[in-house]
């Protein structure tokens, strides 16, 4: 939960990011969605950073140093960015980080001045019947990519 709450914290500049041209909106991707009884966070930042965060007692970390994570990181970050500059009516600015509430999956996007977040039903993403459900498709490739990555070590 601490590391969850660090980078949703963190600025651009407290990474040392600023908006260029490959990414000129947003530099971090966050999303949360349940597994079982626990929670599960996905972070994919611009420089490749990957990780899996969990409320139980699982977590990966460090899956950047393998170039199909970054691959699949970096590319979550550039088509969230698309995504949100289609729809930004479904995003708000948020300066609090709660956990969804059951049932709901929050989609925290991390943009150089502030954080967009999206609260959307689990159903709804699983059905594919969201306009979102993009973002959580490029978060679980980045999971696959941390998972494979794991059996590799």
């Amino acid at each position: 939960m601490g590391l969850r709450r660090t980078i949703l914290s963190k600025s651009a500049a407290d990474l040392g990011f600023e908006s260029d041209a490959e990414f000129p909106t947003i530099w971090g991707v966050v999303v949360d969605f349940s597994i079982g009884e626990a929670i599960a966070t996905v972070v994919a930042l611009r420089d490749g950073t990957a990780s899996l965060y969990t409320t139980g007692n699982f977590g990966m970390i460090g899956g950047e140093r393998f170039l199909s994570v970054r691959h699949a990181a970096i590319t979550c970050v550039n088509e969230s960015a698309q995504i949100l500059s289609e729809h930004a009516g479904a995003f708000e600015r948020v300066d609090t980080f709660a956990y969804p509430e059951e049932g709901r999956m929050n989609f925290h996007l991390l943009g150089y001045d502030g954080v967009e977040r999206a609260s959307v039903s689990e159903e709804e993403v699983y059905n594919r019947a969201h306009l979102l459900t993009p973002i959580f498709a490029y978060a679980q490739g980045v999971l696959t990519e941390l998972r494979l990555a794991s059996d590799i070590e």
